[in-house]
C-alpha cells in the first residue's frame, strides 16, 4: 500500500544554496525585527485546529494499541508521532458525546433535542477562526456503504482554497463504519484483510484499512498545504466500539470490558491521539485524565481566549498535559447517568451502579508476523492475577482501580466499603443536576453492602485465591 503520510516532524528544506554575508545580515535583522514585533504585540500566531471525529471505532481496531489484526500504519505514524492519550473519556453514547463536544458541559445538563445556546463554534468565531467542516457529524446508523472520500474531498477543496493569513479551524467528520455485504467493500481491501478470523470481522477490517488510507490522504494534504506545518491535529472517536445490528460493523474493545451504550469502560474509554509541530514532548503516550468536555476550553485557549470565560463550562484546558507531561487538573470523569444506571470515575478509583454484566472482548490471532511497531506503554496490560473477584452491579455496586485494573476484572468494593459509599454520595450530587431525556428523575440508591453479599464476596475471594495458588503451582 502507498505510504500517503509524509515523514512527519522532519525538516523539509534540503537546498543549501550559497549566500554571501550581506544577504544573512539582512536576513538575520529580518528575523530580529519579525520577533521582536511579535513580542511588542503580545500575542504568538494561532495555530490552526483541525479536529478528525471517527465512528463505531473499537480500542483494538488500530494497530498503535498493540493489534496485530489490522494493520494501520498511516494512524499509527501519526499517532507515534504525536501523543497518544491512554486516559481519554467520550460518553456513553454519540448524542451526549457530541452535546459534551459543543457545549463543555456534561450531557446530564441538557435533554434531548434540546438547542445550545452557546457552543464551541461561537468562541473559536470570537478568535476570529474560519470555521469549516467536512462531512456530516450524524449519529444514526446510515443505509449507505462505508465511503470514507467523500469528507476527504471536502476537507481538501476547504485547505487549498484557505487564506493562511487566517487561523483555520476544520472538522473532518468521517462517517459510519457500516457494509450491507462484502461486495460494497473495495476487493484490494479485503484481500488484505483475508487473514482476519471470521468473515463478518474481515469485511469490518478491510473498511478500517480504507479508512487508515483515507486519513493518510488527509495528512497528506495537509502536509502539501502548508498547513501541518502550523497546525494542531485531534482525532477523536464518539463512543467505544460499536455493535450495530448490522453483521459487519463489527469492532472490538479488546481487552476493555462492555461498549457502546454501556458504563464500562468499553463504552466511553475512547481513541484518542494528537499529532503538531508545536508538541514538545512527543511520540509518548499520555496518562493525563482527560474528557471530552475539555476539547472546548483548551481549543479556545489556543486560539487565544481565556478558557475560563467558558459559560458555565465543565471543563479543563489540557493543552500542557499534552505539550509537556503537565499533572491533569481533573480529578473525575461522570460516565453517566440514565435512570438508576450511573458510573463516576475519581482520580484513580470508578464506581458502577445497576449495569448490566458484560463480555470481554477477545483478539483472534491471524496468520504472518504482523507485530505492530509500539510506542512504550501504548498496549493495555491486564494481568490474570487480577481475576474477578465478584461484581454484580445490578445486585450492588462495584468499585474498580481504573488506572491498575482497566479491564474492570477486580472488584474491591468489599475492601473500601467508605469509599463506596463517598463516591455513591457524590454520583448524587451529579444526579441533583440532571435532565433526564423524557423520564423520571430517580435517585441512586446510597446502597451498603449487605451481609448477603459480603458473603458472596468472601466466597468469591477463597475461589480466587484457590485458583491463583494452583496458577502458582503449576
Amino acid at each position: 500500500m502507498q505510504d500517503w503520510v509524509p515523514k512527519l516532524g522532519l525538516a523539509t528544506n534540503t537546498k543549501h544554496g550559497k549566500s554571501n554575508t550581506m544577504k544573512q545580515f539582512l536576513l538575520l535583522g529580518l528575523v530580529f525585527t519579525f520577533f521582536s514585533s511579535a513580542k511588542c504585540a503580545g500575542h504568538r500566531r494561532q495555530p490552526h485546529i483541525i479536529l478528525v471525529v471517527l465512528r463505531d471505532l473499537g480500542w483494538d481496531d488500530v494497530s498503535f494499541h498493540g493489534s496485530p489484526q489490522i494493520p494501520t500504519p498511516n494512524i499509527d505514524r501519526i499517532a507515534n508521532h504525536g501523543v497518544i492519550l491512554q486516559e481519554y473519556y467520550v460518553t456513553p453514547r454519540c448524542e451526549d458525546s457530541i452535546a459534551a463536544l459543543k457545549t463543555g458541559k456534561n450531557p446530564i445538563k441538557y435533554r434531548t433535542g434540546e438547542q445550545f445556546s452557546y457552543d464551541m463554534w461561537n468562541y473559536l468565531d470570537i478568535q476570529q477562526y474560519v470555521i469549516r467542516e467536512a462531512g456530516t457529524l450524524d449519529c444514526s446508523d446510515t443505509q449507505y456503504p462505508f465511503y470514507p472520500w467523500d469528507a476527504v474531498r471536502e476537507a481538501e477543496y476547504v485547505l487549498r482554497d484557505h487564506d493562511h493569513y487566517y487561523p483555520l479551524y476544520l472538522q473532518v467528520n468521517f462517517p459510519q463504519l457500516r457494509a450491507d455485504y462484502p461486495g460494497q467493500v473495495p476487493p484490494e481491501y479485503l484481500l488484505r484483510a483475508s487473514t482476519i478470523p471470521g468473515p463478518a470481522r474481515q469485511v469490518f477490517g478491510a473498511m478500517v484499512m480504507e479508512l487508515d488510507r483515507a486519513i493518510g490522504h488527509l495528512i497528506r494534504i495537509l502536509y502539501d498545504t502548508k498547513i501541518l506545518h502550523d497546525a494542531i491535529v485531534f482525532f477523536t472517536t464518539l463512543t467505544g466500539a460499536t455493535q450495530s445490528s448490522n453483521l459487519y460493523t463489527y469492532p472490538s474493545n479488546y481487552p476493555l470490558k462492555g461498549g457502546n451504550g454501556t458504563l464500562w469502560e468499553g463504552g466511553s474509554r475512547a481513541l484518542g491521539f494528537v499529532y503538531s509541530n508545536r508538541i514538545t514532548k512527543k511520540a509518548r503516550v499520555s496518562h493525563g485524565l482527560i474528557h471530552i468536555t475539555d476539547w472546548l476550553p483548551t481549543f479556545f485557549a489556543l486560539a487565544g481566549g481565556n478558557p475560563n470565560h467558558v459559560v458555565e463550562g465543565e471543563g479543563f484546558n489540557v493543552w500542557d498535559i499534552i505539550d509537556n507531561e503537565a499533572p491533569s487538573q481533573r480529578t473525575d470523569v461522570l460516565y453517566g447517568i440514565y435512570g438508576e444506571r450511573g458510573a463516576l470515575r475519581v482520580n484513580d478509583h470508578k464506581i458502577i451502579v445497576k449495569e448490566k454484566s458484560a463480555v470481554f472482548y477477545l483478539r483472534n490471532r491471524v496468520k504472518g508476523p504482523n507485530a505492530p511497531t509500539l510506542v512504550w506503554d501504548a498496549e493495555l496490560q491486564c494481568s490474570v492475577t487480577n481475576a474477578s473477584i465478584g461484581c454484580w452491579p445490578e445486585i450492588e455496586p462495584c468499585l474498580f482501580n481504573v488506572r491498575q485494573d482497566p479491564c474492570e476484572m477486580n472488584n474491591l468494593a468489599y475492601y473500601y466499603p467508605d469509599l463506596v459509599q463517598t463516591m455513591l454520595y457524590s454520583l448524587n450530587k451529579y444526579n441533583e443536576t440532571a435532565k433526564y431525556r423524557d423520564r423520571k428523575k430517580r435517585d441512586i440508591e446510597h446502597t451498603v453492602l449487605n451481609k448477603e453479599t459480603i458473603e458472596k464476596l468472601e466466597e468469591s475471594v477463597r475461589k480466587q485465591n484457590k485458583l491463583l495458588n494452583r496458577i502458582k503451582k503449576s
